[in-house]
């Protein structure tokens, strides 16, 4: 009878018997660091998350839309100057289309013609001019438009050769 064989050891065997030194060295160098907390993994498990920035919240552009108005009548000079007949503050960081507009009246004897202007700030951005005639009182209806980047003041600005006068003034803006 033969008891004890050959012993043959097969590759498979040895690679099964490193892994599992491996695997139980290990797992004792992971028990006896757990209370020194210097290894990587006990080191991430003990930290405190911190609580995530909020971010700022994004600018948010202007909703409008934005309007000026005045019903009342008020007189448009001859000049040299232009008479600022309505204005309208445009908040920044947007662009609009902006319209104006203004019943003009002549109550002189004879014809008169006003010229009016939208402006942003100084800058001229649309002009028209309409002819009056006499004794036509809000008889005639100007109407200026324009694209406008970036706001700011928007004026209407009208200048007569004669006396004149202007009602139900408007300066409207949407944000396009």
């Amino acid at each position: 009878m033969q008891i004890i064989r050959t012993l043959r050891i097969l590759p498979a065997l040895v690679v099964a018997l490193v892994a599992l030194f491996v695997v139980a060295s290990g797992s004792a160098m992971a028990s006896t660091n757990s209370g020194h907390h210097h290894g990587p993994v006990a080191s991430a498990a003990h930290h405190k998350k911190k609580p995530k920035k909020k971010k700022a919240p994004k600018p948010q552009a202007p909703k409008g839309p934005f309007v000026a108005r005045d019903a009342g009548a008020t007189s448009i000079g001859t000049g040299p100057d232009d008479t600022v007949i309505e204005t309208l503050s445009l908040p920044a960081g947007a662009n609009y289309i902006v319209t104006a507009k203004a019943e003009l009246g002549n109550n002189g004897s004879s014809e008169n013609t006003v010229r009016c202007q939208l402006l942003q700030g100084f800058n001229p951005l649309d002009s028209s001019s309409e002819a009056l005639t006499p004794q036509a009182t809000f008889s005639r209806t100007i109407t200026l438009n324009s694209a406008v980047s970036g706001g700011g003041s928007i004026k209407l600005a009208c200048q007569a050769d004669k006396g004149a006068q202007a009602r139900n003034r408007v300066i409207t803006a949407v944000v396009s």
